[in-house]
């Protein structure tokens, strides 16, 4: 009985990771910080090192020497688990490294990643960045699969209040018959007061897909941010905050309502050395 139960219970995670896929696009590296989670992976409000889960080009916008962050997601109120890590280090005022790590699955179905990432500021106030990721698919039984893949971003700040991201993701998608979903990600953040950010996303997906992601940034107080955003094909809610608990250490909680798969819940921690 045990084992029926087992294997009910893991075909149907297995089914998730499928539905998820041919609905909203295979989850990948850039997409499992409770942050990203909570603000539909926006790439102008991701940034420092949040923007390892966006747009790399982002890293650059750091202001601390160094800046790590660790975060812990369970997808669709399932088995399913993303845990990863990151870290941004600052070789220069015009340079910075970055670095992430982490795993996402179910025993017996698992997917490890890695990427690490290179920004360089270019003029005043615009940023290039390229970042080489790997994965390696773990099944039980089937064996193993690695895949290699490219995304290369930019970020530049029009002006005092307008802000612009171009990045694309796993470039390899477009190019080849890959099964992966790569992303075409245009993102608009537009501040309209102190405590008050506008911000969207266009992502056009390898499959065809026009997703639309707006959202909302409002720091009510010093120490909270408070993020809403809502998505398209399919329709999703997202909820995330971020509490400052001391100085250069924040602790955000992020929430996403999927129509068909339920409710994904994400802690993270970020601490930062400054300069």
């Amino acid at each position: 009985m045990k084992d029926t139960y087992r294997y009910i219970s893991s075909t149907f995670i297995i089914l998730c990771f499928s539905v998820c896929g041919s609905l909203s696009g295979q989850i990948t590296p850039l997409d499992n910080h409770a942050l990203a989670l909570g603000t539909s992976s926006n790439p102008t409000v991701l940034t420092g090192v949040h923007g390892l889960y966006a747009n790399p080009a982002t890293i650059s916008l750091s202001s601390y020497r160094l800046q790590g962050t660790a975060s812990g997601l369970n997808r669709y109120s399932t088995d399913i688990y993303t845990f990863s890590g990151a870290a941004v280090y600052r070789l220069d005022a015009s340079n910075h490294l970055g670095l992430s790590l982490g795993s996402y699955g179910i025993s017996g179905f698992k997917e490890n990643f890695a990427t690490i990432s290179f920004s360089k500021r270019i003029g005043t106030s615009s940023y290039l960045a390229i970042q080489p990721q790997i994965s390696r698919l773990d099944i039980e039984g089937l064996g193993q699969r690695s895949v290699w893949d490219i995304t290369l971003g930019y970020y530049g700040q029009i002006s005092s209040s307008l802000a612009l991201s171009f990045h694309v993701e796993q470039i390899r998608s477009f190019l080849s018959s890959d099964d992966r979903f790569g992303q075409f990600n245009l993102g608009i953040g537009y501040t309209l007061s102190d405590i008050t950010e506008i911000y969207s996303t266009i992502r056009y997906t390898s499959d065809n897909e026009i997703v639309f992601n707006p959202g909302l940034l409002y720091k009510p107080h010093d120490i909270l941010h408070l993020y809403i955003s809502v998505g398209t094909s399919p329709s999703t809610i997202s909820f995330g905050t971020g509490i400052d608990i001391a100085e250069g250490t924040q602790v955000q909680l992020g929430y996403q309502a999927h129509p068909d798969l339920g409710a994904s819940l994400g802690l993270a921690i970020t601490h930062a050395i400054l300069p």
